[in-house]
């Protein structure tokens, strides 16, 4: 390897780790900001955001399945039960024919 492999070996080294820190920074700074309370939720918001995109462009079968799951969900608090729920009201409308 050439003396210009290991510079840019060095340089992408010091940007990732230069990356790393100001999530280090950042993330201290919003730990002890007013929107702290926000870093407790953001596990559920960004899963939300995931289903809430994948099912935008599906058709009415996925949404109903999906209601169903919620509702599951909602009652039950179990996440077990959430997707048994879902998987089975979308076989169980897949195989009505709908």
């Amino acid at each position: 390897m050439s003396a210009s492999h290991f510079g840019l070996i060095a340089l992408l080294s010091l940007l990732a780790f230069s990356v790393r820190l100001a999530g280090l920074f950042a993330g201290r700074a919003i730990g002890e900001s007013r929107l702290a309370f926000l870093l407790d939720e953001l596990p559920g918001l960004i899963i939300v955001a995931l289903v809430a995109a994948s099912m935008a462009t599906e058709p009415g079968i996925y949404w109903i399945a999906g209601g169903i799951a919620l509702l599951t969900a909602w009652k039950t608090r179990n996440i077990i039960a959430t997707m048994g729920a879902g998987m089975t009201a979308h076989a169980a409308i897949t195989f009505m024919g709908a």
